[in-house]
């Protein structure tokens, strides 16, 4: 397998630390000696984008677009001005399973310009500029079928070009504790009440943050990768003034929904702990 492949499936699997929230871990265990899971618990994340693009036919020359991804199933609103008028468009989307290092997606969709409707088919592919990056490109091409100034059907090539900022929406419900919860975060003032250190923490820390950016890597690459397991051992830690330096070994794999084959990784990574009074922070280095 192509060694970039592979490190971008071992990334996804194991070491997407990038941005967002830390979420509950979900069936995961954690231990002084390190943790295991399957990264499960995604069911309720939906991947948002705004972008901006460009593309023709050329009642879509300029454009903005809002999408929103659910599993393998996807929305994508665009619009653009020109001197016709508005051109407005929804079309839906299904992210194939084919196992390149990028997602890819069949799309159909309709809107309306000029007075009337058009239709439109493509095939596209979501270029993330990184699992780290909330940045991603997307392109299309395919065919869009209208009305020209006559009256008569006209077929027309379609192809398009975005760059977009994505982010996550957790639509997870609130049970009634954790709606009285943050009901009463909302009433508090800024800040926190500053603590010592709690070392105890620091698995169950990087346990949920690692999880929760398992969930999002799965989002993104929905469709393509299926069935992610990992594991981290930690082999030393050191512990002094508010700072942590744990380092530890890494393994993972994932199945292709495609082909059913199994890939797999494996590494190093070094976390560097910082209490800021209230919470940690942390970083991390992979090998």
């Amino acid at each position: 397998m192509n060694k970039w492949i592979l490190r971008v499936a071992a990334l996804l699997l194991c070491i997407a630390l990038g941005l967002g929230v830390a979420q509950e871990t979900t069936g995961d265990t954690a231990t002084d000696e390190g943790f295991s899971g399957t990264g499960e618990g995604s069911e309720f994340l939906v991947l948002a984008e705004l972008a901006l693009g460009a593309g023709w036919p050329g009642y879509q020359l300029y454009n903005v677009n809002f999408a929103f991804q659910k599993d393998v199933f996807g929305l994508n609103f665009r619009t653009s001005w020109t001197e016709a008028g508005p051109y407005v468009s929804l079309a839906g989307r299904y992210f194939t399973p084919i196992p390149i290092p990028a997602p890819t997606f069949v799309s159909a969709g309709g809107g309306y310009f000029a007075g009337s409707p058009v239709g439109f088919a493509t095939f596209g592919a979501q270029i993330p500029f990184g699992l780290e990056s909330p940045f991603m490109a997307t392109v299309e091409a395919g065919g869009s079928v209208s009305t020209n100034f006559s009256g008569d059907v006209e077929f027309l090539p379609m192809v398009s070009l975005t760059v977009g900022y994505t982010f996550f929406l957790d639509t997870t419900p609130l049970t009634e504790e954790e709606k009285l919860a943050r009901e009463l975060a909302r009433d508090r003032p800024a800040g926190c009440t500053v603590t010592e250190p709690d070392y105890s923490t620091l698995g169950s820390t990087f346990s949920r943050r690692l999880d929760a950016e398992i969930k999002k890597a799965k989002v993104k690459y929905a469709g393509v990768y299926s069935s992610p397991s990992y594991s981290v051992k930690w082999t030393s830690k050191e512990e002094s003034e508010g700072k942590a330096v744990w380092k530890g070994t890494w393994t993972g794999s994932a199945k292709e929904v495609l082909t059913g084959n199994t890939i797999s990784g494996s590494g190093t990574v070094e976390v560097k702990f910082n209490w800021n009074g209230c919470n940690w922070s942390l970083s991390y280095s992979l090998n």
